[in-house]
């Protein structure tokens, strides 16, 4: 095979010259498609709708929408019952007002040594020390509460997006035989692509651009960059997987992947809006996840995904570069996968043997980071 092209004849260096040959050789058809296929097989024709690279710009309204919704969403319901929530829970005793995340910081400063270790900065006086330190639990407990309002605005927006996504998915892929039988997603490349598939790519890139976007404005936990990978990734598997036309294993790939993702957030959010018995409650649901999620992303995508895709490539007729690409994104996907499935059965082992409660593993660091925010507002 021939990957890369000349231009024959030419011996100027003229710069349109050079990105020319670029583009060809980027384009080059033995990079993207099996042998037998050419870029002209990959155009759409009456009654065979096939996926093409310029389709994948429509992904970007979609990201705009989920964008915009996102915000109005925040705006007009989960503001207003974030604050609500919030609120209810600082009027009870300090005690309960450090599940919501008063932390040590409020305990410290509410006792007798730091009382006498501060009163010079009230001018000598006890009670001028008392007031400053009320102050000082007041300000504390207004950034505290910010945080804890920020989490419940973003676990609301990703709980409502990720059940219209995986929802769609389900709709989408109830009747499609290669989810059933996943040898039919290498069999005789590469396949037209329906119309609710085009709809479910273009809806899942949008929304991921989106989540990508947004990460570094989120509430940080301690998992930022395995996160940031996972979308990177998640975002290269789906445009080279359209691009190549291998669909059929990438709409399998992204359903696989929201199965455990709805139960994770309606999960956090059922822990921030304390209904009666919530322990009970939130403990079932991390139950449900833990099952999903080791039954998706630990057995099946290995062996019916990533497995049977690497085979497939070892065929001559499917091992072309981008085939190569997507098989190492797929096992990336799945070391990340390893990877918090790690952190969930650290979270296991220290409910079962040491009587821990129940809390995202990945916000051990939470304390630091609020700490540095807290300090980053009062020296403002």
């Amino acid at each position: 095979r021939v990957l890369f092209i000349e231009i024959k004849g030419k011996t100027s260096r003229d710069p349109m010259e050079k990105l020319e040959t670029l583009r060809l050789n980027i384009w080059n058809a033995n990079i993207w498609l099996p042998g037998n296929v050419t870029w002209e097989d990959m155009k759409s024709k009456p009654g065979r709708p096939m996926p093409e690279f310029q389709d994948l710009l429509y992904a970007f309204p979609f990201s705009i929408s989920f964008l915009l919704f996102r915000i109005i969403f925040d705006m007009l319901i989960m503001e207003p019952l974030a604050r609500a929530e919030v609120q209810s829970v600082s009027t009870v005793g300090p005690c309960q007002q450090s599940k919501v995340g008063m932390g040590k910081e409020y305990m410290a400063l509410s006792s007798d040594l730091f009382t006498h270790l501060l009163v010079p900065q009230g001018n000598g006086s006890l009670n001028a020390g008392r007031k400053w330190i009320e102050r000082e639990k007041g300000s504390l407990r207004s950034v505290k509460e910010q945080l804890e309002i920020r989490k419940i605005r973003e676990t609301g927006y990703r709980s409502v997006a990720h059940s219209i996504v995986f929802l769609f998915g389900v709709w989408t892929m109830a009747d499609k035989p290669w989810l059933r039988n996943t040898d039919l997603c290498f069999w005789n490349p590469p396949h037209p692509v329906p119309w609710d598939i085009w709809w479910y790519y273009m809806l899942e890139l949008g929304f991921h651009i989106t989540q990508t976007l947004m990460l570094p404005f989120d509430v940080k936990n301690s998992d930022f960059l395995a996160q940031l990978t996972h979308h990177v990734v998640t975002i290269g598997l789906m445009m080279g997987s359209w691009t190549a036309g291998t669909i059929r294993i990438g709409s399998i790939v992204l359903l696989v992947h929201d199965c455990a993702d709805v139960i994770l957030q309606c999960g956090k959010l059922l822990k921030f809006f304390k209904g009666p018995d919530p322990d009970a409650t939130v403990f079932k649901v991390f139950l449900a996840f833990t099952a999903t999620w080791i039954l998706t992303r630990v057995i099946y995508f290995p062996l019916y995904v990533n497995i049977p895709a690497t085979k497939a490539i070892l065929h001559f007729d499917y091992f072309y570069f981008a085939s190569v690409s997507l098989v190492v994104l797929l096992w990336s996907l799945f070391l990340l996968h390893l990877y918090w499935t790690y952190l969930l059965l650290r979270v296991i082992y220290g409910m079962v043997f040491r009587k821990k409660k129940l809390h995202d593993n990945r916000s051990e660091d939470e304390d630091s980071d609020e700490d540095d925010e807290i300090g980053k507002n009062k020296s403002k």
